[in-house]
């Protein structure tokens, strides 16, 4: 009877660790996953900012500006809302012209605030998270429709509709990072090819704590694709933190 209790325990655990959310399985059809690539992986270097339990509880995402100066990032996988819905399980969702009176879509918002951090213009900025927007009418006909994940605009940049500026969010906000360098470097594959991309010195100690690079992709055999991808140094180790496609509009 002991046996079958620890056995029955031990599901239930099991279960819970790997159930996913109903919000996330809602949403897993209306995302397309053949575009996904194999990442690269870089050999070991300095440890420094982050460690394996603030990776393992922040996500870091490459940031950008909307033509309404609205800070987002994309969440092309379905990734971040899987961190979100896991933790903050009370909330609502807009469809139709109230999630957008323009795009449609489907619009989830939280009822707790999500505290997150920008990295933007060599500026740092504690925002919330909006909502997590999948829009629903698509103007570039032959592309792909992925959602995004909104924060709360702290400041506005000049002609954001042609602004290609971009940044960092960490999320949930963490502590400790209040100055930051940008710059240029290049890591090397565990092939030994060294790839070109932006490094990121949150705690000015000159070891770079993340990598930013993009390759071009064909998916058609035609049109080139963008592939962005962020690593994270974590102890020494590079690990994925985010990727997504941006797909020629023509």
């Amino acid at each position: 009877m002991k046996h079958l209790i620890c056995t029955l325990s031990f599901l239930l655990i099991s279960v819970s660790l790997y159930a996913q959310s109903p919000l996330v399985e809602s949403f897993e059809d209306s995302v397309e996953t053949d575009w996904i690539l194999e990442n690269p992986e870089f050999i070991n270097t300095q440890s420094s900012f982050f460690t394996q339990e603030s990776f393992k509880n922040h996500s870091v995402s490459l940031l950008q500006i909307s033509g309404f100066n609205i800070p987002f990032t994309w969440d092309q996988n379905l990734g971040l809302l899987k961190r979100v819905s896991k933790k903050y399980t009370e909330h609502s969702i807009y469809e139709g012209e109230e999630a957008d009176p323009i795009w449609m879509g489907t619009r989830v918002k939280w009822d707790d605030e999500i505290s997150s951090l920008i990295l933007f213009d060599r500026n740092t900025y504690k925002t919330v998270v909006d909502s997590w927007y999948l829009i629903g009418l698509n103007d570039c006909v032959g592309t792909m429709t992925f959602p995004t994940l909104r924060f709360q605009q702290q400041f506005e940049i000049d002609d954001p509709r042609l602004n290609r500026l971009t940044g960092l969010v960490i999320m949930p906000f963490l502590e400790g990072i209040q100055n930051y360098e940008e710059y240029e470097t290049e890591l090397e594959t565990a092939s030994g090819e060294y790839v070109k991309g932006i490094g990121y010195d949150l705690n000015l100690d000159r070891i770079t704590d993340v990598f930013l690079y993009e390759e071009y992709v064909s998916n058609d055999g035609s049109s080139q694709d963008t592939y962005k991808r962020i690593y994270v140094n974590v102890e020494g180790e590079w690990k994925v933190s985010w990727f997504a496609i941006y797909e020629l509009c023509i």
